[in-house]
């Protein structure tokens, strides 16, 4: 009849294990052929009737059947611990000082305690008696005394162990078994470096105190470990990885999360995952603080699936260098910290990776209060490749140093499939630099904030570092500063410098609110220092200008001037006004870009002048100091005055021709009143020589009836632009000329004197007015005439 009690040995076979165990003591009945712990009789050496302990009788019923062994739900680790401890004080003491707490110690246990021999002689699969069924092993709540070791073991079947206590660190390694389950149990340490398990590795729930080693083995189902907590004891396995999947083959999922809890450093280095890696809610941290440390490593490791890191915690380095994720990478709502006084501390490293679709290190807004992405530290993906999207939207990072170099995000060099949203509550604290980048959508910035207020290292003036730096990187969408369509106020707050040199956008949206410093380009820290925020924007390039910004010359010209007080004086930077005048003319704003052009012209000379007599120059040589103010005489003169007011710098063609016909008109006025006066008089001697024509046309020539018919008229239009025209002649200005007499002529008793009527009022120009203004009026025309056929003709080039 067999025993009543659930999992108890049946009858017959507690006979067969009492005869055993009476056998087993008999000299030489132990079988040659079969290796130590392969065999019962090798542990029926108890004090109980059948020689095992009663956790083991349960355990040897349910592997016959290949049911599960159910010892306690759940066992209080802590007293647990306890217990087993004094047992072992018990057992290495001879003298046994302390009988009393060891009675007490095994009343606890004694009904959960196996034997780690024992469980691997099932779990090997018993011997010829007593077999285990081929479903494997299956215990809950059990007491585990001694090494489990399974070091090579092959053709294990299933070792589920749940709930249960190790008093030693469990191996594995370089074993083959089904799978192996040890959801919520406790162990010193797990070693199972080159493993092979056909189907799941759950270790749910667990606490491992100590390492937990699969380096190089083949999982061929899930690695479960939600809600697991590792830790590295101090001792013997200080420093050393609290779980480690180096090189692995791993089929499905890698799962960290639910609680889970690392103190030490997760491993995946090198591995290869056919599912992803989710880390949902995980904690990762190192106790030795050494900002150097990958508290998770998936250096050089594959992923098939998404990276999930949503509301995971780090206090140290998550590192993904030269990563492979084919699906995306989340990390809404984690945070992550590993911050240094030098900047240099990397929380999140993603450099070289290769990451198929999204990347998002932004806020969870589905939860309630809206949960942060924030990092202190670095957060990097220098020369990754992204293959959608970067979504930092409301991300909140820190790495903030003294010397403003410290990095709060670094894209150097990637490569995103498509845009990056810095928006909408982006917060930085540091550089966030694209340098180089090659972004495919549009990197927008609107309602971000960015700061790194510190002072510009080397530079003479205070100017702050930079907070944002595009230089060198290509971006195919729109740099989108703000506003939008229906938010004037859309613009971000950077508060530090930008840097674009080099780079290249293919549209651009911005407004004078959303330049560094905002519309007063100065910042003040907390200190109450006084920074410039300053625009670095030689070698940016663009195609066009959208959007609600204002665009408009005046603007344009305030944008300009937003550059380093160098890049606009002696170190002087022509390519921005080249390249907003090129893209303002494209656009058809003509007028806009003639001003930027002169605006430009002014510049340069302005900076060539200070080059040879400016503070520098007079500072290198000292002679410069006498001879300056000659210098600056002459730029005033033929720069400013000459090439500026009166050529417009090379695009004055119209204030050239507008000056010509001023004066033009000018002269036909003065001229024709002169000769009414008869101050206008003719060249030839031949209208002389009668003396009855002298004297009938002395008054006023121009008139006289008794000219020669054979003689030119005199017409003041065409007589002004002939005396004006450099080259071309009228003949006007060859038969007549101004006159100049002396006081004593009785004809004209006040000489060449004349009267200039300009309604309502009338002047009285000296003897030698007429003269004068006929000599002013050649000089002029020759001048203007050949700034304007230089200008024209290109001779004095706009590029100059």
């Amino acid at each position: 009849m067999a025993d009543s009690r659930e999992g108890a040995l049946s009858q017959w076979r507690r006979a067969a294990v009492v005869e055993l165990k009476e056998k087993s003591r008999q000299s030489g009945a132990r079988p040659e052929d079969v290796a130590a712990g392969r065999w019962l009789g090798d542990f029926l050496d108890q004090q109980s009737e059948t020689g095992l302990l009663p956790a083991e009788e349960k355990l040897l019923a349910a592997a016959a059947t290949g049911e599960e062994c159910v010892l306690a739900e759940r066992l209080g680790f802590k007293a647990v611990g306890a217990a087993v401890t004094a047992l072992r004080a018990h057992s290495s003491t001879p003298a046994r000082p302390d009988e009393q707490a060891t009675a007490e110690a095994l009343r606890l246990i004694d009904q959960q305690l196996i034997r780690a021999g024992f469980l691997r002689f099932l779990a090997m699969g018993g011997d010829k008696q007593f077999k285990t069924q081929e479903r494997g092993i299956s215990v809950r709540g059990a007491v585990i005394i001694g090494s489990l070791n399974m070091h090579r073991a092959k053709e294990v079947g299933g070792l589920v162990l749940q709930d249960c206590y190790f008093s030693d660190a469990v191996v594995v390694t370089d074993g083959r078994l089904e799978c192996l389950h040890l959801d919520g149990s406790y162990m010193p340490g797990l070693f199972g470096e080159g493993v092979d398990i056909r189907e799941d590795l759950f270790l749910r729930g667990v606490q491992c105190n100590g390492p937990a080693l699969f380096r190089v083995a083949n999982l061929g189902g899930y690695v479960d470990c939600e809600g697991a907590a590792f830790a590295l004891a101090e001792g013997e396995h200080a420093g050393h990885d609290a779980f480690n999947c180096d090189g692995a083959t791993i089929r499905s999922d890698v799962i960290f999360k639910g609680g889970f809890t690392a103190d030490g450093r997760v491993s995946l280095a090198g591995a290869k995952v056919g599912g992803g890696l989710i880390c949902d809610g995980g904690g990762f941290s190192d106790r030795r603080g050494d900002t150097s440390t990958k508290v998770l490593n998936c250096d050089n490791a594959s992923f098939e699936n998404d990276v999930s890191l949503c509301k995971a915690t780090a206090n140290g380095r998550i590192s993904f260098d030269n990563t492979t994720i084919n699906g995306i990478l989340r990390c809404t709502g984690a945070t992550f910290t590993n911050l240094s006084e030098d900047g240099e501390a990397i929380a999140l490293d993603c450099r070289r990776a290769t990451i198929a679709s999204d990347v998002e290190l932004n806020d969870d807004r589905a939860a309630p209060g809206v949960i942060k992405f924030t990092a202190q530290g670095v957060i990097t993906f220098a020369g990754a490749k992204i293959g959608g999207s970067l979504n930092c939207r409301g991300a909140q990072l820190q790495n903030q140093t003294a010397n403003g170099e410290g990095n709060a995000l670094d894209g150097t060099g990637v490569e995103v499939g498509g845009s990056v949203d810095l928006r909408e509550g982006f917060t930085s604290h540091g550089v966030v630099s694209f340098r180089n980048a090659k972004i495919k959508g549009n990197m927008s910035l609107i309602f971000g904030e960015f700061y790194n207020l510190a002072q510009r290292q080397g530079s003479q003036i205070e100017m702050a570092e930079t907070a944002l730096n595009f230089s060198g990187a290509t971006i195919r969408g729109v740099l989108w500063l703000g506003p939008t369509a229906t938010k004037d106020d859309a613009t971000p707050k950077i508060y530090g410098s930008i840097d674009l040199q080099g780079g290249h956008a293919h549209q651009v949206i911005d407004h004078p609110d959303a330049w560094p410093g905002g519309a007063a380009a100065v910042v003040e820290t907390k200190d109450g220092a006084k920074l410039k925020c300053a625009l670095l924007i030689d070698g940016f390039t663009y195609d066009r200008f959208v959007g609600g910004g204002r665009y408009d010359a005046s603007s344009r010209m305030e944008w300009l001037a937003r550059q380093p007080e160098a890049h606009r004086e002696e170190d002087f930077r022509p390519q921005p006004y080249q390249q907003l005048v090129k893209v303002l003319t494209d656009m058809g704003h003509d007028r806009d870009a003639r001003l930027i052009a002169k605006e430009r012209q002014f510049a340069q000379r302005r900076a060539d002048f200070l080059r040879t007599w400016g503070p520098s120059a007079r500072a290198k040589q000292r002679w410069r100091w006498l001879a300056w103010p000659f210098g600056a005489l002459i730029y005033y003169i033929f720069e400013r005055l000459g090439f500026g007011l009166l050529a417009g710098y090379g695009y004055g063609q119209r204030r050239i021709i507008g000056m010509l016909a001023a004066i033009w008109l000018a002269g036909a006025f003065v001229y024709g009143q002169a000769a009414e006066q008869g101050l206008i008089v003719p060249t030839a001697p031949y209208v002389y020589a009668e003396a009855d024509r002298a004297k009938a046309c002395a008054k006023s020539w121009t008139s006289c009836a008794a000219m020669p018919v054979e003689h030119t008229a005199f017409e003041p239009f065409l007589y002004s632009a002939d005396v004006m025209a450099p080259v071309v002649a009228f003949g006007i200005e060859t038969d007549w000329e101004p006159l100049y007499t002396n006081r004593s002529d009785a004809v004209r008793p006040n000489g060449s004197a004349m009267t200039l009527t300009i309604w309502p009022l009338s002047l009285n120009l000296p003897a030698w007015g007429l003269r004068t203004f006929f000599w002013v009026q050649i000089i002029a025309g020759w001048v203007l005439s050949a700034l304007l056929l230089a200008v024209m003709s290109g001779l004095m080039k706009k590029s100059d």
